[in-house]
Formats: structure tokens, C-alpha cells, sequence
């Protein structure tokens, strides 16, 4: 239950805010808005990060995690194809940039477990092996690795486009 409300409040959040950043971009540019949603996705994964270390505001703490998490998730897709088009090379078909575009999506949507559980076995006790558990410290440093890592490689790679505003 508790994870459904926080999936829905997270798709309602970036739902709400997709049309606004989007237009937003418009006037500000693709790469701006990209740059704030990995900077609140960075957010996010802090936060994720820092719940449980004040169990006394955990869960105000997860919720706003969730809305910050919608907010960057509403700029990212406001903007991404957008981005892509913008940067379509001379000569190239949308369908060939999307397609493209799709690709490096789905190596990072398969990657990033593969890098999680990589991650998570080097902070898993060989007591808990078979029972699956891990410590802390594995699940932080998915979200630090993972999550800010990779945002910030994004603010990285997207400042090096030179055809875009």
C-alpha cells in the first residue's frame, strides 16, 4: 500500500508538471531544463538516502522524496525527445534519433541493475547470503552511486551537446 501511494503521488506530481516545465523550456531551453531535473532527481536520491537516519521524519521525509522525484521525472520527460530532435544530425530522420535515443534508454534501464546488484554484493555478509539481506550501507550506495552519479554524469554529457541552448 505504502509503496503504491508513493508510485502514484510520484506519476501525479510529474504528470502535473510535464505541460508547465515543458513550456518552461521553451523559454529557458532544453539543456537548462534537464540540468534542473537531475538536480532534483539528485534530490530524490538524498533524500532516499537520508530517511532513515531521522526516523523521526522518515516518512515526511520519503513523501517529499516522492513530490521531488515527480518534479524531476515532469522536467525529464518534458524535455528528452525535445532534446533529441534538437540535436537530429543533418541528413537524419526523427524516427532515426528516437530510435537511437531509445536504445541508450533501454542500456541504461538494463545496466543500472546490473550495477545495483554488483554493488549490493559487496556490502552483503556472507551470514545473509541466502537470506537476501543487505545492510544500509548497500542500498545508500545504489542511491549515491546510481541515482546522483549518474544525474550528474546527465548535467555532464548534456553540457557538452554544442548544437542546443
Amino acid at each position: 500500500r505504502v509503496i503504491g501511494f508513493l508510485a502514484i503521488l510520484m506519476q501525479c506530481v510529474g504528470m502535473v508538471t510535464s505541460i508547465p516545465l515543458g513550456k518552461l523550456s521553451n523559454r529557458l531551453g532544453r539543456k537548462p531544463m534537464i540540468y534542473i531535473s537531475c538536480m532534483f532527481m539528485v534530490c530524490t536520491f538524498l533524500l532516499y538516502v537520508l530517511a532513515p537516519l531521522v526516523p523521526s521524519l522518515s516518512w515526511p521525509v520519503v513523501v517529499a522524496a516522492a513530490v521531488f522525484y515527480g518534479v524531476g521525472s515532469g522536467a525529464y520527460l518534458s524535455v528528452d525527445y525535445a532534446l533529441a530532435l534538437d540535436c537530429l544530425p543533418e541528413g537524419k530522420t526523427s524516427a532515426e534519433a528516437l530510435g537511437l535515443w531509445g536504445v541508450v534508454g533501454f542500456f541504461g534501464s538494463t545496466l543500472g541493475p546490473v550495477l545495483g546488484g554488483y554493488l549490493l554484493s559487496f556490502t552483503q555478509s556472507t551470514k545473509d547470503e541466502a537470506g537476501g539481506s543487505y545492510p544500509f550501507i548497500g542500498y545508500a550506495s545504489i542511491m549515491l552511486f546510481l541515482g546522483c552519479f549518474m544525474n550528474l554524469l546527465v548535467i555532464v554529457m548534456t553540457h557538452k551537446i554544442q548544437s542546443v541552448r
